[in-house]
């Protein structure tokens, strides 16, 4: 079976999560976000500084790829979610992406609306206080301005999707771009 892999990537707080979860249920498709894997390793281990999550980071990547390679060719359709770095992905994602038919809905926001909601995140109680991201503040920013999150691979079409205020383009309108969505 030749399984359809949708990729939902962005920086953090660029909307990614509630896209994916959004598209899960509307597709009724398997739903793989690193963090599921990351959050589930920091309640067995809590991580005590930022250097110590980033370790359990690394550790959720391994599980979060070999889920996918685990599922990859026995399920009709994947949504993958993370904050897939471009240079690491195209080592560590690519090769899976290129195996069968794969596209890429890109979340991205202005500056301000992502660290703000960065910042919300020490109020949330359904977010794991172990992901240290008020510290992280100032290396996503750096990683925003090298555009780091952005995966352009030849060969795998990309849709943006701004979240800054709702959907742009809206919700039906993904829905529609990936029904007529075909490799290239």
């Amino acid at each position: 079976m030749n399984t359809r892999i949708i990729v939902v990537s962005g920086s953090p707080g660029s909307g990614k999560t509630s896209l994916v979860c959004k598209l899960g249920d509307e597709l009724g498709v398997p739903v793989l976000s690193k963090d599921l894997f990351k959050d589930a390793m920091m309640d067995v281990a809590p991580p005590g500084n930022r250097q110590e999550s980033s370790q359990l980071g690394h550790l959720a990547w391994a599980a979060f790829y070999a889920a996918v390679d685990s599922l990859n060719g026995t399920v009709p359709c994947l949504l993958l979610e993370a904050n897939f770095h471009r240079d690491f992905a195209k080592r560590e994602l690519l090769p899976r992406l290129r195996q069968g038919d794969a596209w890429n809905l890109h979340c991205e926001a202005d500056r301000e609306t992502i660290v703000q909601r960065i910042r919300a995140r020490k109020d949330d109680p359904t977010r794991h206080q172990g992901h240290f991201d008020q510290e992280a503040i100032p290396d996503l920013l750096r990683l925003l301005d090298q555009d780091a999150y952005r995966l352009d691979f030849p060969g795998i079409s990309s849709l943006a999707v701004d979240t800054t205020n709702g959907y742009r383009p809206g919700f039906p309108a993904i829905l529609t771009a990936m029904a007529t969505f075909s490799s290239p």
